[in-house]
């Protein structure tokens, strides 16, 4: 949850927020971190653990069809191990700045399973088109179920 803006330094490290590193080493057996490329160029940053939940996901499902290969080829090609230092820093790739445009200033933002690495003006247009779309799916989401289903402003 929550999210914190951060600068990278001019070799592209940052310092993960102190609130997910803590997080992270209650929750998990092991700090490392793998970060992807998402389809909103922004970064996806997993667990190691979590990681592996996805691929076994992926594992399940049906490997004969071309765009879940394409799926793999973009999610997993650009995906990177970090392993963060002492004081809580981790290098983000070049590669991946590149591809996600980030600069030097950054948020990182709590996304259900995830951390969204954004670049932050490009956060903030996010979060533009989020509070659009809030409204009009708050009692839907939070119900849990499809829409109409436990959604205020169907009856």
């Amino acid at each position: 949850m929550g999210n914190f803006p951060h600068t990278l330094d001019e070799k592209g490290r940052v310092i993960i927020p102190r609130k997910y590193r803590d997080e992270i080493a209650t929750k998990e057996s092991s700090t490392g971190l793998v970060v992807t490329m998402s389809p909103e160029n922004c970064l996806f940053l997993y667990t190691e653990n979590h990681w592996e939940e996805l691929n076994a996901r992926q594992e399940a499902q049906n490997k004969g069809s071309q765009e879940f290969w394409k799926f793999q080829r973009w999610f997993h090609a650009n995906a990177e191990s970090l392993n963060p230092d002492k004081q809580g820093r981790v290098l983000i790739p070049e590669r991946l700045r590149t591809l996600a445009k980030i600069e030097r200033e950054i948020v990182f933002a709590g996304c259900f399973d995830r951390i969204e690495v954004w670049p932050r003006g490009d956060w903030e247009t996010a979060q533009q088109e989020a509070w659009k779309a809030y409204g009009d799916n708050v009692g839907v989401y939070l119900a849990g179920g499809p829409p109409g289903e436990g959604d205020p402003s169907a009856s």
